[in-house]
């Protein structure tokens, strides 16, 4: 090769990399000390005590609502204001390691016979939508456009699209036997849920939806998206600090689930090969076998009832296997199947009867519901008018199923909401992006980044099949959505946090910009057709 060639070669590949915007590549992989794993460890625990402390501060009774405390959250929030626009990952830091704690409230949104009783928004979304508005700021005065080009994207767009088309349907074409029946209850308005209550599913659906591309496309420097991932696991870790220790703190809704971040992570790390065994390494791995067991523990033992909980967390490690490998998955899977049947007994006294007797199993008549809704509704009965559709056909003149104010259930909660075009659209988004960050695991070389990936894949599955039966993905307004954000948010984040250690690695490309493609010649210019020996 003729040294012109050798030189455009060069050039081209540092054209591809300023394209793709991913500056400089990733530093070469080197194994992690265990002396830099504990003072990490150690950083991570400061962090997450500060914010068990600043948790319990504003849920005590010393920060009362009133003139201070609106004054002192403008002063934070123009403080944190400037802090986000000069370096938006401090405070992207500051958002995972605080809000898993159900931190503050506004006043009630409306209230009324369908749209059920006033709920606060809490700090989750205020901290999300303050964030999205700085992305944007930055986006549009430092012209940081750029985007991560990923399939996943247009799927979401016209997701949250059939989302906005469904909710205006929904307000606009009221069912006249709904209306009917709640004028003869003395309801004037026939029932219709405030705009009010629609406006925030669907603002909560756009929420998560930003959650996902603000870590996507804002974590580029290796450090930053490190630091990130390593706060990632810290809710997890301190919800089963505050329930082992039985801390007086209140996390959000479904706040196990954050543990199912953590487990997975560790079940990664414990499965990704090692380098030659040392004392303190040794130590670190018996230490991740004794929180990795104390986690099931305290998911599966002590929350037993809660089926949806440890069927996402073992669905999650199963996941985890077989990535990894699947003769491993065959091997834990037949290990499973020998558990099951020799603790039949156990799980149909603790599990079976409870759930019998508890009315959990009302969820199947849901499902079913859902069907019907659906069949009727193409477009669905529209984000946040389940339950007062739900009061009518769910009773006993109509279908007989129930009379709940949400599906209790994530896929039939769209499918009623959204019709069979939107359930399509979920199913799509859900099990793409699984495969999207199994196709990073599979492509990345080893090393954190590759142990990370492989994580969060076992946390996007494990709780996506936990939505089976629970609104874990996306949470509902009229089933505590609005403090089950701060724990639904994390798999969002988790899924960003995947997409910016494959940009690390060229797996993930940004649009091209229009300026800096002009500048490159044609192809040809670097590969002529003849490439001879003395060709140039």
């Amino acid at each position: 090769m003729s040294l012109r060639q050798t030189l455009n070669r060069q050039r081209l590949s540092e054209d591809a990399q300023q394209l793709s915007g991913y500056g400089h590549p990733p530093s070469p992989h080197r194994q992690v000390r265990p002396e830099e794993v504990l003072r990490g460890l150690l950083i991570s625990a400061i962090v997450m005590v500060s914010g068990i402390v600043m948790g319990y501060f504003t849920q005590s009774e010393l920060l009362r609502r009133g003139t201070a405390y609106f004054v002192l959250a403008a002063g934070a929030g123009v403080l944190l204001a400037a802090v986000a626009y000069r370096r938006i990952e401090l405070v992207m830091l500051a958002y995972i390691g605080v809000i898993w704690v159900a931190i503050g409230a506004t006043p009630d949104l409306i209230n009324g016979v369908s749209s059920g009783t006033g709920k606060g928004i809490a700090l989750s979304h205020i901290g999300m939508t303050f964030l999205l508005f700085i992305w944007g700021l930055r986006a549009v005065a430092l012209g940081q456009t750029s985007f991560a080009r990923l399939p996943l994207n247009g799927l979401l767009i016209l997701f949250l699209a059939f989302n906005v088309w469904s909710a205006v349907s929904g307000l606009l074409f009221w069912d006249p036997a709904l209306a009917q029946f709640y004028q003869g209850m003395g309801d004037p308005t026939g029932g219709r849920t405030s705009p009010v209550v629609v406006f925030f599913e669907v603002f909560v659906r756009a929420l998560l939806v930003g959650a996902f591309w603000l870590f996507a496309n804002n974590l580029r420097d290796e450090k930053w998206v490190r630091r990130v991932s390593w706060l990632l696991l810290l809710p997890g870790a301190a919800v089963l600090l505050v329930a082992v220790g039985h801390l007086p703190l209140k996390a959000g809704g479904y706040a196990v689930l954050q543990e199912i971040i953590v487990a997975c992570t560790l079940f990664a790390w414990l499965l990704e090969p090692r380098a030659a065994d040392t004392p303190p390494r040794r130590g670190l791995r018996l230490l991740a076998w004794l929180v990795l067991a104390l986690i099931v523990f305290h998911v599966f033992r002590l929350n037993i009832r809660w089926v949806s909980g440890w069927f996402g967390l073992f669905c999650g490690l199963y996941i985890v296997a077989f990535l990894r490998s699947k003769r491993l998955f065959a091997v834990l899977l037949a290990v499973g199947l020998v558990l099951y049947v020799a603790g039949h007994a156990f799980l149909q006294q603790n599990v079976v009867h409870k759930v019998q007797t508890s009315g959990d199993m009302a969820r199947f008549d849901m499902a079913r519901a859902s069907v019907y809704y659906a069949l009727r509704f193409p477009l669905g009965v529209g984000p946040g008018n389940y339950r007062a559709y739900n009061l009518y056909y769910g009773g006993l003149t109509m279908w007989k199923t129930t009379t709940f104010s949400s599906a209790h259930g994530f896929y039939s909660q769209m499918l009623s909401e959204l019709g069979f075009g939107g359930l399509i659209l979920t199913a799509l988004f859900v099990l793409t992006a699984l495969t999207m960050v199994a196709r990073f695991y599979r492509r990345m070389p080893p090393g954190p980044s590759r142990t990370f990936v492989l994580g969060l894949a076992g946390m996007w599955g494990g709780i996506s099949a936990a939505s089976g039966i629970g609104d874990y993905l996306i949470p509902v307004y009229h089933n505590g959505g609005v403090y089950s954000l701060s724990t639904a948010i994390y798999a969002w984040i988790g899924l960003g946090v995947a997409v910016a250690h494959a940009r690390l690695y060229g797996l993930v490309s940004d649009e091209k910009p229009r300026a800096i493609a002009a500048q490159i010649p044609p192809a040809a210019e670097f590969y002529p057709r003849k490439m001879g020996r003395d060709s140039v």
